[in-house]
């Protein structure tokens, strides 16, 4: 089983990222589905030894210029990921995704359409953002189960969900 935390919209916060990197330090991958992905540069004496995959958001000027990817796709455990930071980018990316990963909204959720999980982790901008709680989300992907966990700032679980592959 490979753990993976997926963060968003950090917007600058140093103090809430550095909170959950060292929370969550089990993580063997980090996702930061934009919005300041460069956050990640400043903690990276929590990065040694993760591996570690960004898009930018619109606050990023390569987002718009086109100088960056607006898409990133891997394989984890034999389930094809793919992730944007705008969900408006959803499009750009491959049909045959097991998981979409987005952020921009600061609204965390898990959904599913089709064959295809969604997922928005939420935001680390602010205790509490466009009425959402700070959180962030933890995956424990197997071969056969992937469990995706929303976490909010404070430790509670704001919802847990199990998809079998």
């Amino acid at each position: 089983m490979v753990k993976v935390l997926v963060i968003s919209d950090t917007h600058g916060n140093q103090k809430l990222l550095r909170q959950v990197l060292e929370r969550e330090q089990e993580a063997q991958i980090i996702f930061h589905l934009g919005d300041f992905y460069d956050d990640l540069d400043h903690n990276i004496d929590l990065l040694e030894g993760k591996q570690v995959f960004r898009v930018p958001g619109i606050f990023n000027s390569g987002y718009f210029s086109g100088k960056l990817s607006a898409t990133c796709v891997t394989e984890i455990n034999g389930w094809k990921v793919g992730c944007v930071h705008s969900p408006q980018d959803i499009p750009k990316l491959p049909r045959n995704l097991d998981l979409i990963m987005h952020g921009h909204t600061h609204n965390p959720n898990i959904g599913k359409q089709l064959s295809c999980i969604i997922l928005n982790p939420g935001h680390l901008k602010n205790i509490i953002d466009r009425s959402n709680m700070a959180s962030y989300a933890i995956l424990e992907i197997s071969e056969t189960q992937l469990k995706i966990k929303i976490i909010q700032i404070n430790c509670n679980l704001k919802e847990v969900n199990t998809f079998k592959k």
